[in-house]
């Protein structure tokens, strides 16, 4: 009867403290730092599928954007529109990769607190 108050709360409780995680744009790659400590480096290059979806926090969604690589080992970085760095991200991302639709933010925005995943790069493919 109360499903919907548990989803609540267990959505609440996953969120990460976006005060804690910071990514740092440079023209070769990313770099992640969790509380000041670097996390992980990928390079562009190694890029291989960029997705962008959102989470339903209740009150609001919460953007992000999981970057795949195929080096080192398979490196996925999921990035929160909350974190320092997201727009520097986003602007780099779509300079290097040109092809990403233009309005893929709009797109994952709308409508409203539904996922609304897609895969807006995908190596090999245009």
């Amino acid at each position: 009867m109360f499903e919907w108050i548990k989803n609540i709360f267990s959505n609440q409780a996953k969120r990460i403290d976006p005060s804690k995680y910071c990514v740092k744009v440079t023209e070769i790659g990313l770099k992640l730092f969790v509380e000041d400590q670097l996390h992980a480096i990928l390079n562009w290059s190694d890029i291989q599928r960029i997705t962008t979806y959102k989470y339903d926090l209740f009150a609001v969604d919460e953007i992000c954007i999981r970057f795949e690589a195929s080096q080192p080992d398979g490196l996925s970085i999921e990035i929160s529109e909350e974190w320092q760095g997201f727009l520097e991200t986003k602007q780099m991302m779509e300079k290097i990769f040109p092809n990403i639709n233009e309005e893929w933010y709009f797109k994952v925005m709308f409508p409203a607190f539904k996922r609304n995943e897609t895969i807006i790069y995908e190596a090999g493919k245009i």
